[in-house]
């Protein structure tokens, strides 16, 4: 027993030694660690070092009581000595220290051996755990198993239940659709009885919305012909459409007969349908108008689509306007009668009152019908026309028997112009429109007279000895324009004479009666009407100022004639510039008949040459032949503008053309005669028979003479028709004339005489020429006009031309304007010279 512990102690020990060793052996030369691994387990060992023994608590006392204390010692079973018996020989020392050792060694490593047992508890926990967590995953894969199965039974059951609430609505929804379908069927039997109902009225407010229940019902069944007994329902709803229709016809025409009654029956009370008030004829139809109106807009809704409801409107306007017609046709013709009587023979006053009384009895039928219908229809304006026909069946025949003067006549155009024709608004459409009728007949009528008066008073104007006294007609001033216009008018007897002389004495009569008349036409025809009617006109004032030159010419010379011509064409043509919009000229068709007779002949000498092919091609020889000789119509324009300035030019041309030859008619036949002679006679030209000194002289007297005669007298004679400005253009250009005539024969005499001759033959200076011509004769001077004896601008503005005696709105005749402020040049060719006239 002292071996045991001698020997199991130097074993361990040397055991631990090799340990050591063998583990020094390994670090230092099997498995040298790096210095970096090194580090680490030094790192570890200092963190072991300094982890706490674990604390395992406070140990039971009765483990503390049982173990036995170190100075006891006893010895065990097997003979070792055991702490508390005494040490008698080494081995029990040795035995004694073998076991003081191997305590301490038990008591270094309790610790640790407590951490391992209770690890390999915690192990033996955590195996106990994962077995517990492997029995809970295997019961948690069971639950899932069963969650799926439950869960596909849920679904199932869920997918079987949707299925059944889609089937039940499929249900609902069909049982709702054969219910709304077979509702427009079970409809008939309640509809029929409300529609057989005693105590129905179209003013019920559930008449409407059964109306509209109705068209639901038959529109359904339209729509659905394949129904069974379709057309059966179809036809009995139709007949109570046709039942409601009939009510609302029924009521309308009751409604509308019983208002129309009971104003005639007030009116008949009264008995005067003219004096009736506005509101016996408007009143108790303005009552009954919205309960109607309701029931007409429903009508108008359906009658754009059903042609029932189209008819049934149609119905309720004619009744309409039959009960209106019937109760204001009296009444319209009465007071349009009471305007005439009223009124007399003055036409525009009746025109004017009419005209606003059916223009106020239009408004007011207008309203009313807005008050009873939505949509306009066109039956409207034809019931408004028959109203407004009254005033004019009653206007025409005064139009055309009692009106006899363009005055009047001009005035009825500008009345209705104004009154009617450019009235604007909806309700005044029908009335305009028979009031253009009117218009048309007043134009009608007036173009007829006024073709009457061109050609009676313009055309065959027949000028009396006055008339023609010309330049005495000029001086008499303006004494006769105080008088008052007359009117013109074919049925005047002083028409011809009469406007003439008070407008303007010193104008020819036809121009002013012309110009009064283009004013007075101006406003009151259409532009087409005008344009014709104008040209007509000037014509005639042309013709009849032709006819005049050649009296006057007759009477006096032609350089009167011209004159009087310039005068007028002027004033004519001043007169006609502020027609800028009218154009004078008309595009005139006829046959050439010249060009047709020689087509005929050619032709006809062709078939005569090939007369023995007409029969084997006979057809394109009748096509070219026929070809050949068609008429052919000609256009030619004729713009009396043009000509009236072609004829001016010309007459100033000849005026200046004659004066010019008057007054150097001596010297061009001496300047004729030289440019005949040859150059040789021309070198010894003192010498000719007709041109020796001394007639050369006598000629140079006869001819200063005539100078002076001549052109000096020309202003004196021009300023008795024309302004100073005009006469100064003329007699500029005479001048100039008759100085390049005496230039002429200055020239030659000063090249073909001797300094001898000269002196004898006494030749005048340009400038004495001049100042001669400038100068009149010692006679006694013809007195020249005052500015106002000019001619004068008649129209600065179209419709400014002459006062009228019964319009006061017609245009008034401008008398201060004369012809020098006319402002448009024209030129003339003289001899190759430019004359400017202004």
């Amino acid at each position: 027993m002292a071996d045991g512990p001698a020997g199991t102690s130097p074993a361990r020990r040397r055991t631990h030694a090799e340990l050591r060793a063998v583990l020094s052996q390994w670090d230092k030369e099997m498995a040298p660690l790096t210095s970096a691994q090194q580090n680490s387990c030094m790192i570890l060992t200092a963190n072991a070092d300094a982890r706490p023994i674990p604390d395992f608590g406070e140990r039971p006392a009765a483990a503390i009581a049982a173990t036995p204390s170190r100075d006891e010692s006893t010895l065990d079973v097997s003979g070792r000595l055991v702490v508390g018996d005494s040490i008698e020989t080494s081995q029990q020392f040795f035995q004694w220290f073998g076991t003081i050792e191997e305590q301490m060694e038990q008591e270094q490593e309790s610790s640790f051996r407590q951490y391992n047992e209770l690890l390999t508890k915690y192990s033996q926990l955590c195996a106990d755990v994962l077995k517990e967590i492997e029995n809970a995953k295997t019961a948690l894969g069971s639950i899932e198993t069963l969650y799926k199965s439950a869960s596909s039974k849920t679904n199932a059951l869920h997918n079987g239940c949707e299925q059944l609430v889609r089937e039940q609505s499929d249900l609902v929804a069909f049982n709702e659709s054969i219910s709304t379908r077979l509702g427009y069927f079970v409809e008939l039997t309640t509809l029929s009885q409300k529609m057989n109902s005693p105590t129905l009225s179209v003013l019920n407010d559930q008449f409407i919305p059964m109306l509209g229940r109705i068209d639901e019902c038959i529109s359904h069944v339209s729509a659905n012909p394949e129904y069974k007994e379709a057309a059966l329902y179809l036809a009995r709803f139709r007949q109570c459409q046709n039942k409601a229709m009939a009510l609302v016809k029924i009521h309308v025409v009751n409604t509308l007969r019983a208002a129309t009654q009971h104003v005639v029956t007030q009116v008949q009370s009264t008995g005067d349908a003219a004096d009736a008030s506005f509101t016996l004829f408007y009143g108790k139809f303005r009552m009954h108008a919205p309960r109607i109106k309701m029931l007409m807009q429903e009508i108008e809704k359906r009658a754009k689509t059903n042609d029932d409801f189209s008819t049934l409107l149609s119905d309720c306007y004619e009744c309409y306007y039959e009960q209106r017609r019937a109760l204001l046709h009296g009444m319209v013709t009465k007071t349009v009668e009471d305007l005439c009587t009223e009124h007399g023979n003055n036409l525009p006053a009746l025109v004017r009152a009419g005209c606003a009384y059916i223009a106020r009895m239009c408004a007011n039928e207008y309203q009313l019908y807005q008050h009873f219908f939505y949509t306009v229809d066109s039956g409207l304006d034809f019931f408004l026309e028959g109203l407004a026909n009254v005033l004019y069946d009653a206007c025409r025949p005064l139009f055309i028997h009692n009106v006899t003067t363009i005055d009047a006549l001009v005035e009825l155009c500008s009345v209705l112009r104004v009154e009617a024709v450019d009235s604007t608004g909806p309700e005044m459409a029908a009335f305009a429109a028979v009031a253009e009728q009117m218009l048309q007949d007043v134009q009608q009528r007036l173009c007829y007279l006024t073709q009457n008066y061109v050609e009676s008073s313009i055309a065959g104007f027949v000028p009396s000895a006055a008339d023609l006294d010309y330049p005495n007609k000029l001086k008499k001033g303006n004494n006769g324009s105080q008088n008052n216009a007359a009117e013109i008018g074919a049925g005047n007897e002083d028409a011809a004479s009469t406007p003439a002389d008070v407008i303007n004495p010193g104008w020819y009569p036809t121009v002013t009666r012309s110009l009064l008349l283009l004013s007075k036409l101006y406003r009151s025809v259409d532009r087409q009407a005008f344009q014709d009617l104008s040209l007509e006109i000037v014509q005639a004032c042309l013709s009849s100022l032709d006819a005049a030159h050649a009296s006057l010419v007759a009477k006096k010379d032609k350089q009167h004639g011209r004159l009087f011509m310039i005068l007028h064409l002027i004033v004519i043509r001043e007169q006609l510039a502020p027609f800028d919009d009218i154009e004078f000229s008309r595009v005139e068709r006829y046959l050439d008949i010249v060009g047709f007779l020689s087509s005929l002949k050619g032709a006809t000498a062709d078939l005569y040459e090939h007369r023995t092919t007409i029969l084997s091609d006979a057809t394109t020889t009748l096509f070219n032949f026929l070809q050949r000789t068609t008429p052919q119509v000609l256009e030619t324009t004729k713009d009396t503008a043009v000509d009236l300035e072609k004829t001016l030019k010309q007459y100033c041309l000849d005026f200046i053309n004659e004066a010019s030859r008057a007054a150097a008619a001596n010297l061009n036949s001496f300047n004729v005669m030289v440019d005949a002679l040859p150059e040789a006679s021309r070198a010894q030209l003192s010498t000719h028979p007709s041109a020796v000194p001394a007639k050369v002289r006598e000629l140079v007297l006869t001819a200063t003479t005539a100078l002076q005669k001549e052109v000096a007298t020309i202003p004196i004679l021009a300023s008795q028709y024309l302004d100073k400005k005009t006469v100064n253009v003329l007699v500029g250009k005479i001048q100039a004339h008759a100085l390049s005539a005496f230039k002429r024969f200055h020239d030659i005499v000063s090249a073909n005489y001797s300094e001898a001759d000269l002196a004898m033959i006494n030749l005048p200076t340009f400038e004495a020429v001049h100042e001669l011509m400038t100068t009149p004769p010692k006679a006694e001077p013809v007195r020249q006009l005052e500015p106002e004896h000019a001619p004068q601008e008649l129209m600065p503005q179209p419709p400014a031309i002459a006062p009228a005696a019964t319009a006061s709105d017609t245009p008034v005749l401008e008398t201060t304007p004369t012809v020098a402020e006319v402002t448009e040049v024209v030129s003339f060719e003289v001899e190759s010279e430019s004359v400017e006239l202004t």
